[in-house]
């Protein structure tokens, strides 16, 4: 099974839901889902993303979208907190 990145544009082969991979989830049992959200608006909102199968997955080549080097979280914590 081919291993998709996340940021990467994927397309649905049944139904040609596209998008970019924004989570992937793999369960106890050996399935593996991606999560996409695909580009645009409808009515002036956001698009639902939508969870898909690997199997179902094709990538078209399309540039990926780079994430940032630091996401965030908890950080270093600084070793000692001075209180006036």
């Amino acid at each position: 099974m081919k291993e998709f990145k996340l940021g990467m544009v994927l397309k649905d082969k049944i139904t040609d839901f596209e998008g970019t991979a924004i989570a992937k989830v793999e369960y106890l049992n050996g399935c593996v889902r991606y999560e996409i959200q695909p580009r645009g608006l409808k009515d002036g909102n956001l698009i639902e993303a939508t969870w898909i199968d690997e199997s179902q997955l094709t990538t078209e080549g399309k540039k990926a979208v780079t994430g940032k080097s630091n996401p965030g979280g908890p950080g270093d914590r600084p070793s000692e907190i001075s209180h006036p």
